[in-house]
This record gives C-alpha cells, structure tokens and sequence, in this order.
C-alpha cells in the first residue's frame, strides 16, 4: 500500500534535485540555495530508500531484492556512465553506488541476523544466526 506522505517528500525531494541541477547549469558557482539544496536532497533519498528497504526484506526473497537492486540501480547507472562519458562527463552516480552497496549490506546482514540484540541469549549476549540458504 502506498503511503501519500512518503509520496508527497519523495515530489519534493524530486523537484529539489531538479531545482539543483539547473541552478548549476545557470549559474556554475556555488550559491546558497544550491548549498542548501545539496545539504539535504540526497541524504533524505538514502533515508528513504532505507525506510522502503525494510518493508521488500519482509515480501521479497533476498536473492530477488538484490536481483531487483541490479536491475533498478546498477542498470541505469552503468547506462547513464556510459553516456556520461561519450560527452566528456565524469559524473559517477556516487548517490545510486550508495544506495546499492547499502542495500546489498542490509541484505547480507538480514541474512545473518541478530534474534535478540542484548540479553536475549543464555549469556545476556545475544543470539545469532546465519541462514544464508534460505
């Protein structure tokens, strides 16, 4: 189910990046809307990718969420590289690099998970598993 709220930041977080990149392309030196911009896009998106990612743990295997993370994240950003590079651009996407290793993090530490972080084990350490299998 979506969620109207989260819908209506991920807008204004999409219109702020838009606003940011073309305060840039007018104006190349840095101003204070662009700062400000840039301060907060970004992060908030990663905040929010790893909000989302919680909820596809819970109705995907993590063999299709990483599978669907290659092809919704690595695809394009090898894509968008390449043509980058055909006009002497040498942006890397360091935002989609970001959310994918995160999110491939997040899985394997899913995968090996932490039951009861303290004091849930005999020795009030914790127990653990690993069921990378399943």
């Amino acid at each position: 189910m979506r969620d109207g709220k989260l819908d209506f930041f991920k807008g204004l977080l999409i219109w702020s990046v838009v606003l940011g990149h073309t305060l840039n392309a007018l104006c190349p030196i840095e101003n204070s809307l662009h700062i400000l911009l840039r301060t907060f896009d970004l992060p908030m998106f990663m905040y929010i990718s790893g909000f989302l990612l919680r909820g596809s743990l819970a109705r995907h295997h993590w063999k299709q969420l990483v599978a669907n993370k290659v092809t919704n994240i690595v695809v394009p950003a090898v894509i968008w590289m390449l043509i980058s590079l055909l006009f002497g651009d040498h942006c890397m996407y360091y935002f989609l690099w970001a959310v994918f290793v995160s999110s491939i993090i997040v899985c394997v530490c899913e995968k090996i998970c932490v039951k009861s972080w303290m004091g849930g084990g005999n020795n009030g350490l914790g127990s653990y598993c690993i069921s990378l299998d399943t």
